[in-house]
């Protein structure tokens, strides 16, 4: 019995270690550890600018962007020279010379959990400036425009005779502008009539006393065998007792249209006069457009097509004059109006 006793004893000892052993193995339930921190989280990269270039001249030229979000300020670069901030979302470059730019811009942020973007980058080439010509007097090649456009028709009251008509259509084309000394100056391109050598008859142009040129409703060329000459006269409207037709011609010499002239740009003022038309009836005559006519005086043959008409305004283009197409031929005398002064009376005949 005690050898049974001590069999147990020793067992029970034996099962008393090993549970003891095993409970020393197990985790810990609670405690007082704390719990780690989390990783911290990565930077955003801010978004790369999208770069744009306007109002580029020879000189200077503007890049724009748009705004990137999270952005604080941005920086840039011209051709890698010093960094630049703004907070403004466009820079302008001035004072430039002719050649190639590169311009780097690239958004930052003040807020540690963003990073700077990418570089965004643009290239600008700006031209040698081609030294635009501006006019330094009238002689040269001019666009021009009229507002309205004169035609000739039949006479509704006759068809054996034209009547003039004025069309509110714009009316285009070149004028080359010839000086020929002494304050006269040819105007070509006025009219479309050639002749079969390709001759040109010119208008003709005066100088006022301000510099403005006029340009001359007047004889042209001296009378030939059949005692007609070429003329520059005037289509112009007449208002008078409530009559307001378009008229084919008056009397006289005057200066049709005075261009003044403005930076690059000369606008016509058109002639307007006091006018006779006889049986005592007077009115107003103000030109609309002139023609280049066959006459003696008495009637007339209409050289050319339609006509510039309303207001006109020159364009200058180059001082080139080599457009100028007039054969200076014996046959062609024109006359030097130089002499011809302004009209002293404000009545003119009407024919």
């Amino acid at each position: 019995m005690k050898t049974l006793n001590r069999f147990f004893y020793a067992a029970m000892t034996a099962f008393a270690s090993v549970a003891l052993l095993a409970s020393c193995e197990k985790e810990p339930q609670g405690g007082d550890d704390p719990t780690p921190d989390p990783e911290p989280s990565e930077p955003t990269q801010l978004a790369t600018p999208s770069l744009s270039v306007e109002d580029q001249t020879n000189t200077s030229f503007t890049v724009t962007w748009k705004a990137v979000t999270n952005a604080d300020s941005y920086t840039y670069t011209l051709n890698g020279g010093a960094e630049e901030t703004t907070t403004s979302t466009s820079v302008e470059f001035t004072s430039l010379t002719a050649g190639d730019y590169t311009v780097k811009v690239k958004a930052t942020s003040e807020d540690e959990n963003y990073t700077d973007s990418e570089w965004a980058s643009t290239e600008v080439t700006l031209e040698e400036d081609g030294g635009e010509e501006t006019p330094t007097g009238w002689a040269g090649t001019w666009n021009i425009t009229s507002t309205h456009t004169q035609v000739w028709a039949p006479d509704p009251d006759d068809n054996r005779y034209i009547v003039p008509q004025v069309n509110e259509v714009a009316k285009t084309g070149t004028l080359t502008i010839t000086d020929e000394g002494e304050g006269l100056y040819y105007i070509y391109g006025l009219s479309s009539y050639r002749t079969d050598a390709g001759e040109e008859y010119p208008a003709i142009g005066m100088l006022d006393e301000s510099g403005n040129l006029q340009i001359w409703a007047a004889q042209l060329t001296n009378a030939d065998e059949s005692g007609k000459y070429l003329a520059w006269t005037s289509v112009g409207h007449i208002t008078a007792d409530g009559y307001a037709p378009y008229y084919s011609g008056i009397n006289g010499s005057y200066p049709a249209f005075t261009f003044t002239l403005s930076e690059k740009t000369a606008t016509s003022t058109a002639y307007s006069s006091g006018v006779n038309l006889g049986n005592g009836v007077t009115g107003t005559f103000t030109v609309v457009s002139l023609n280049l006519v066959y006459t003696d005086g008495q009637s007339s043959s209409i050289l050319g097509d339609d006509a510039f008409a309303g207001t006109l305004t020159l364009s200058y283009v180059s001082s080139d004059t080599s457009a100028a197409v007039l054969t200076k031929s014996s046959t062609l005398k024109v006359y030097s109006p130089v002499k011809v002064e302004y009209p002293t009376t404000t009545s003119f005949s009407a024919r």
